[in-house]
């Protein structure tokens, strides 16, 4: 198998997952906007301490099954059956067990408006069998139209009802029961295209040959989730509710993006290793050309997003937010390599090697976290960011040591993939910083925001023509074959 035998289905799965991606980060953002002006930074801070536990045990609950099911390309349906048993039975468990702990977690952050809004995210554990085997199914079968279908459905649900909710004055229970329904629609959804076997049953030993690979994959998950979280955790225990749903609200704004570029590298580069994973050269020669195409996406996006975020900010949330501006501007630094960090983690699982992603969230974990909490205790919540942006270039440089040592790719070869795309990036903040805060510094935010991203894109374009013109032929090429049916 050569690199460019996947090129057509990988396009193919790129187009629907990036259209589908893009549709519900716009529904995301319309409703985000609207919510963040009805509702109180109190109110999100009430959310996140609400959800730092119970979302972690819904990561629990899905037991690496469904990324097993996808690696090992698992299909018969007594297995099927058996993992959607099996995880039936253990997010019932899991929900009993947040209900129960509420009340301790409301005392442990010091909050106890998070206890009832806590229960009330307990009901969201229901949905988790029949998401992930129907998610499964459809990835493995790279019908990326339907999952795209699926996913903006619970996305528009969740909308739509969180601006009805606030409006109706629901307080952080409006983005807890948007957040229910949104789970409803898309898990209906999703199993409309899917068709997959929901029956329960009591023959669960064809789980045994997943046990292994999901053990690891929970692990690093785990590892991961509370290292990417223990900010939340440590603005909660060194401040009010008021100042974390500040910190939350940078936090998601910057995030965003990734959470949407996590969704599409697992969701396409997992099965595409997954199909290739024997083939080593290949691998590596993908891992490489995966890694430059995204650098020069990602550099421009996360950090022309913290250049431009005081009239972002101004505009879309008003001046009761102006706090959350420093940390995005903070909190946008590391965000590229964070990015790319995730781009990798379907690879080293695609290959069977769920140990290698452990290993890096491990290292992340003891890096990052420590800065964070010296950061919150001498400069506050942009401290916490702050150890972000200090932390994490150390983690990626362990990164690419790691992988290139899996892959056998040269060392140097990893790191100048970045090379020029940080350079056309820094061109772009040159250009957008002394015409937004400089020529444009008395005019108002609107017109700030909107000379900020037109000179930002079009120094960014001029910029990768210059400084490399291969990379600019590539990137049009693919551009075009995205849009070409």
């Amino acid at each position: 198998m050569k690199l460019a035998d996947l090129r057509a289905p990988v396009i193919s799965a790129l187009r629907w997952t990036v259209a589908s991606r893009m549709i519900m980060q716009l529904i995301t953002w319309s409703s985000t906007i609207v919510a963040v002006r009805l509702l109180t930074p109190t109110d999100y801070g009430i959310v996140t301490v609400a959800t730092v536990f119970s979302n972690y045990l819904q990561l629990l609950g899905e037991a690496g099954c469904g990324s097993a099911l996808v690696q090992r390309q698992i299909r018969d349906r007594p297995t099927l059956k058996a993992v959607f048993s099996a995880l039936l039975a253990i997010s019932i468990l899991l929900a009993g067990v947040v209900f129960s702990v509420a009340p301790l977690v409301g005392t442990a952050f010091r909050e106890p408006r998070a206890v009832s809004v806590m229960r009330v995210v307990a009901l969201a554990f229901v949905s988790l069998p029949f998401l992930t085997l129907s998610d499964s199914v459809l990835r493995m079968d790279l019908r990326f139209k339907e999952l795209g279908i699926a996913n903006i459905v619970g996305a528009a649900a969740s909308a739509v009802s969180v601006v009805g909710f606030a409006l109706a004055g629901a307080g952080p229970y409006a983005l807890v029961g948007s957040y229910l329904l949104g789970l409803l629609a898309q898990v209906v959804a999703m199993q409309w295209y899917a068709r997959a076997p929901l029956t329960v049953t009591l023959s669960l030993g064809p789980i045994r040959k997943l046990l292994r690979y999901s053990t690891l994959l929970v692990i690093d998950r785990s590892i991961a989730y509370w290292y990417r979280e223990a900010d939340y955790a440590i603005v909660a225990r060194f401040s009010g509710a008021g100042i974390l749903g500040a910190f939350s609200v940078a936090k998601n704004i910057v995030q965003m993006p990734l959470d949407r570029i996590g969704g599409i590298a697992n969701g396409i580069f997992l099965p595409t290793y997954s199909l290739i994973q024997q083939h080593g050269t290949v691998v590596s020669e993908a891992f490489l050309k995966s890694l430059r195409m995204a650098a020069y996406v990602f550099f421009p996006l996360f950090w022309g997003l913290g250049v431009i975020a005081e009239p972002l900010v101004a505009v879309a949330f008003g001046d009761k937010w102006r706090s959350v501006i420093l940390p995005m501007e903070i909190l946008a630094i590391p965000m590229p390599l964070r990015a790319l960090k995730e781009m990798s983690q379907p690879l080293a699982r695609a290959i069977g090697r769920p140990d290698a992603s452990l290993t890096v969230n491990a290292i992340a974990a003891v890096v990052v976290i420590p800065l964070q909490v010296l950061g919150m205790i001498r400069f506050g919540m942009a401290g916490v960011a702050g150890g972000w942006a200090v932390g994490y270039p150390i983690v990626y440089s362990f990164v690419i040591w790691l992988f290139a040592r899996m892959l056998s790719v040269r060392l140097r070869d990893a790191w100048l993939v970045l090379a020029r795309p940080v350079l056309c990036a820094l061109v772009m903040i040159g250009t957008v910083i002394p015409t937004v805060f400089g020529l444009l510094r008395h005019e108002q935010p609107l017109l700030q925001l909107i000379a900020g991203i037109g000179v930002g894109v079009a120094a960014y374009i001029a910029s990768v023509r210059v400084i490399d013109n291969r990379a600019f032929r590539e990137l049009t090429g693919l551009t075009l074959s995205f849009f070409r049916r």
